[in-house]
């Protein structure tokens, strides 16, 4: 999931709370601040989601002398069934439909409406 800004593309997110848990430096706790944030942001629940790939960790040395870290994590949400979300918005928001061939293949394209 991205946003789509003036400036380009972000990724959502937001700041750990002790909510997630008490570690921040735990990957665990990390997606903990994920599925609060993406459920606050999007109204997304992926607490189903049980396989979640660490995309990338970049840690910021800040002047200040304080350290920030920002993980990237990927869910696996296309396992579950369980998980009921329209995933066919490109970043400019506008919707993807899908047309079937003949082969029973779909292919998306964009709506020109």
């Amino acid at each position: 999931m991205v946003y789509k800004l003036e400036r380009g593309l972000m990724c959502p997110g937001g700041s750990w709370n002790t909510v997630d848990g008490a570690d921040p430096y735990e990957d665990s706790v990390m997606r903990n601040t994920a599925i609060r944030t993406l459920k606050t942001i999007f109204g997304i629940d992926l607490s189903m989601c049980t396989q979640w790939y660490k995309f990338i960790e970049v840690w910021y040395h800040r002047p200040s002398k304080t350290k920030e870290r920002v993980v990237i994590f990927i869910p696996d949400c296309w396992n579950h069934s369980d998980l009921e979300f329209d995933v066919s918005y490109q970043a400019d928001g506008a919707k993807i439909e899908g047309d079937e061939d003949a082969a029973g293949t779909t292919e998306a394209k964009e709506d020109t409406k």
